[in-house]
């Protein structure tokens, strides 16, 4: 019993082994090979399509960024025009209402002061009347004779008015 050690080769058992390797090989070859690599070639277009499309998707993305921004920007020019429209409207409405404050008041002062003048000459009236019946009854007292009332008030009225005249 013993291990026959055989240092030459045996081709035929050799043979047989490349071409059992070779026939493997093809098969896996057709069988593995070619399925494996369109499967992975099928994987690198769809990683690629996917990279492609994330690429687009951020560029979109960007684009939508920047319509975005400039949407806000021009909002707040918008709202920042509103604002001063509204400052400019509120500042026009302020100025006329203190204008037409003001034209009341001066209204309110002419009235009164023409009012003032009316009660003046009420008052001027009333005291040329005191005093034409104060002087028509001194007159009365000295001449102890008396001229018709209403031509004695003219006359001394005349008087006054003349006095008045000068005075003013």
């Amino acid at each position: 019993m013993g291990i026959k050690i055989n240092v030459i080769p045996d081709f035929v058992n050799m043979g047989q082994t490349l071409l059992a390797t070779a026939i493997l090989f093809l098969v896996l070859r057709h069988f593995l090979f070619k399925p494996v690599q369109e499967l992975l070639a099928k994987r690198k277009a769809y990683i690629e399509d996917g990279v492609k499309t994330k690429e687009e998707a951020d560029k979109q993305l960007e684009k939508m960024n920047e319509d975005y921004q400039a949407k806000i920007l021009e909002a707040r020019k918008e709202s920042s025009e509103i604002i001063s429209s509204a400052r400019a409207y509120g500042e026009d409405i302020k100025s006329k209402a203190v204008e037409e404050s003001r034209k009341l008041a001066q209204d309110e002062y002419d009235k009164g002061m023409i009012k003032l003048e009316n009660e003046k000459k009420k008052a001027m009236k009333s005291m040329n009347d005191e005093i034409v019946d104060i002087a028509l009854s001194a007159t009365e007292k000295l001449l102890k004779e008396k001229t018709s009332t209403n031509t004695d008030k003219e006359m001394v009225r005349s008087l006054i008015s003349d006095l008045e005249k000068t005075y003013e």
